[in-house]
């Protein structure tokens, strides 16, 4: 299944706020979480929800209903961090598993914690939620370079905090 068909099978599965609600308000919400919005994470997906749900008559004929919750989202976290000017972050869970996951889990939310606002929401979007960098430019309105070069500095900061090194025939 290419991606084309799975957006186009994703959306054309909401016939109701509900499902979309159900399916994306929790990826929306650590999404968030990760990319900077701390405690306001929950307040803003549901505001993010709300407006969805205020216009749904016309964001349910549109071409992606999911790609306008995420944006509307990630654009009142923009808004958020101008008025509070923090860049807290709500700490990655530690969680039963595997020796070792904890302790992983720690140090990735302390370099996410450690990243400028725009990296990592930019690391959110693509590497949690797996758009393209110019959906999330798109999103973020920033150009697309901006966004490639924020996701490529996000990426080194990650490979550099895990203690790996970055792959030598990465592509362009």
């Amino acid at each position: 299944m290419t991606n084309d068909e799975a957006i186009a099978l994703t959306i054309s599965t909401y016939d109701s706020f509900e499902d979309l609600y159900r399916e994306h308000y929790p990826r929306l919400t650590r999404a968030l979480a990760i990319a900077g919005a701390g405690d306001a994470a929950e307040d803003l997906a549901q505001e993010a929800m709300a407006r969805t749900l205020a216009s749904w008559r016309r964001v349910r004929h549109g071409a992606n209903p999911p790609g306008y919750v995420y944006i509307t989202g990630f654009r009142l976290l923009q808004r958020h961090q101008r008025r509070t000017r923090t860049t807290d972050s709500t700490r990655v869970p530690n969680v039963a598993g595997p020796e070792g996951v904890a302790t992983t889990n720690l140090v990735l939310a302390q370099t996410l914690d450690a990243m400028p606002p725009g990296r990592r929401v930019v690391a959110a979007l693509c590497i949690s939620l797996g758009w393209t960098t110019d959906e999330a430019a798109t999103a973020l309105r920033i150009s697309p370079s901006t966004a490639r070069v924020q996701l490529h500095r996000a990426r080194m900061d990650l490979r550099q905090a895990l203690g790996e090194t970055e792959p030598a025939d990465t592509p362009g």
